[in-house]
């Protein structure tokens, strides 16, 4: 653990590369699967003690916690079926899982969204990638760790002995599952700093365990899971030849066949869906849609990936200057489903911030403006929909405003004001007079919290390259005004160089904050202080 570099994104995600899984409560003393991780470390340390009867208890502790929790036990029936060559009964077993799955995954992103303290499955881990480029998840504090790495070799891609790196790793939404790009270098390769072979992992959380792989023709960078965690989005770059425009691919892995299709569990497919530069986009919280912003293409659109006779529902075709667009995570009071991005006027001369019907097309009454902005704009959604964090900046200057809820397409008779986040607290007791720029922000699990980076502005360029500059955590509740600075921090170079320019996207598929359920305001994953060579 000492030697753990904090990720980017999710799920916390910049361990260089991770984050913290996380879920609601469940009635009674058993924390499952969580206690599952703490009983099975400390029957591995009874066992390297050679204390075989307390490892005796613990065995069957473990055993009777697996017993408990339903995918744990499904997965354990399905591997001794298969071992005993019943077969029958290991297809049946297969969708038993599937099912489980889904269903845990869908509760566990209900409760996030709804701010439920509550749900199926509770989980507090942290997915850490360190320096040898070895993956595991702990504990909080370091504890019951799991190496997720070791069965890798299993798949016929052994990371020790080809020398593969893992970047990337994300969570499934109920922690269930762990994503990750793997390269595998040769030494001739090295060299020639090229990369050989890049495949997609997905493995077990809780034992390490390879449940699929598939190639990947082109590195992915960015990973992003459907609400029942049957498919897994992602985003890498190609070019067709020497001298060739990049362009960014948005590819979707099944991971899982969806209960419904009563196929096998382990059929694994990708699929290219779309293409160009810039490509952003946004997951439905509720279902497989999706709502992509394509730069080159001029257009924002929503698609259902794979289905059967799906067509592109084209929400806009003056996209303005901004990146992500972002799903609502619930619907307005007519129930429409509600995307938001930024747009520009007919005449080119303005840009406005638009909620749209994801269902409704372009007309006037499949959306609303909600408030003229220039320059460039960042948007981050709270998780309960209610309100906007939104990045304003036009030649040098910035600033950073909430935009209050709640959001509907019919027209408002109190306009939609822009607050800045000045307004929230007395910047003349921050650390320092300078002019400071914010660099990403990430709402709190409760949607009462907004986290964001901060830089002077003279340091800014100097953090752009990952230089030593004075940069700082802070914290502003939107809701009590308070305000909260934390020490001096230095991320790593891989969190200022991937994550951050890109911090809209990332935002959406993984969090810096540990779940409301676990921590009291405003704990965030300060791993520096437990650790003083970590960096988030």
């Amino acid at each position: 653990v000492e030697r753990l570099r904090m990720c980017a994104p999710d799920s916390a995600r910049k361990i260089e590369g991770a984050g913290p899984a996380t879920a609601g409560g469940v009635g009674g003393k058993a924390k499952v699967p969580e206690d599952i991780y703490i009983k099975a470390q400390k029957l591995s340390d009874a066992v390297r003690l050679e204390n075989f009867a307390l490892a005796a208890e613990l065995r069957d502790e473990v055993k009777e916690l697996r017993s408990v929790d339903k995918l744990s036990f499904l997965l354990e029936e399905l591997r001794n079926s298969v071992a005993e060559e019943e077969f029958d009964q290991a297809a049946s077993l297969k969708l038993k899982l599937a099912a489980e799955l889904a269903e845990r995954s869908r509760n566990t992103l209900d409760c996030r969204l709804q701010g439920v303290k509550g749900g199926r499955v509770r989980v507090n881990r942290l997915l850490a990638l360190t320096q040898d480029s070895e993956l595991l998840t702990c504990s909080p504090d370091g504890s019951a760790s799991v190496d997720i790495t070791g069965d890798s070799g299993s798949l016929g891609f052994g990371v020790d002995s080809t020398g593969g790196k893992f970047f990337q790793p994300t969570w499934s939404p109920s922690g269930d599952l762990v994503a990750a790009t793997v390269i595998a270098v040769t030494d001739q390769a090295a060299q020639q700093q090229s990369v050989k072979t890049s495949k997609v992992l997905i493995m077990w959380a809780q034992d390490g365990s390879a449940m699929s792989q598939v190639e990947a023709p082109f590195t992915p960078f960015y990973y992003f899971w459907s609400d029942d965690s049957t498919r897994l989005s992602y985003l890498t770059t190609y070019a067709d030849g020497p001298g060739k425009e990049w362009q960014v691919s948005l590819d979707l892995i099944r991971v899982l066949q969806e209960p419904e299709t009563k196929a096998s569990i382990y059929d694994v497919s990708m699929t290219h869906l779309e293409d160009g530069v810039p490509l952003f986009y946004s997951q439905c919280p509720r279902d497989k849609r999706m709502v992509v912003h394509v730069g080159d293409k001029r257009k924002i659109f929503v698609t259902e990936p794979a289905a059967l006779g799906a067509e592109e529902l084209v929400l806009s075709t003056r996209p303005g200057n901004f990146r992500a667009p972002q799903w609502l995570s619930r619907r307005s009071s007519s129930n429409s489903e509600l995307v938001v991005f930024v747009e520009e006027s007919a005449d080119g001369k303005r840009q406005e911030v638009v909620v749209s019907d994801a269902r409704g097309g372009t007309g006037p009454k499949s959306r609303r403006s909600l408030t003229e902005v220039s320059g460039f704009t960042s948007i981050t959604v709270s998780p309960d929909g209610q309100r906007m964090a939104l990045l304003l900046g036009k030649d040098l200057e910035q600033e950073l405003c909430i935009l209050e809820g709640p959001f509907e397409l019919e027209e408002d008779p109190w306009p939609v004001d822009l607050e800045p986040i000045g307004a929230y607290t007395n910047f003349k007791e921050d650390l320092t007079s300078a002019r400071r720029r914010v660099l990403g922000f990430f709402w709190s699990p409760d949607s009462r919290k907004l986290l964001y980076l901060t830089v002077p502005e003279k340091d800014d360029i100097v953090a752009s390259g990952g230089g030593s500059v004075d940069i700082h955590w802070e914290v502003v509740d939107v809701v009590t005004r308070g305000h909260w600075v934390f020490e001096r921090h230095i991320p790593s170079h891989a969190f200022l160089t991937q994550f951050l320019p890109f911090f809209d996207q990332y935002a959406q598929s993984q969090s810096l904050w540990v779940s409301h359920y676990y921590s009291s305001p405003p704990t965030i994953l300060k791993l520096g202080t437990l650790y003083p060579n970590l960096a988030v």
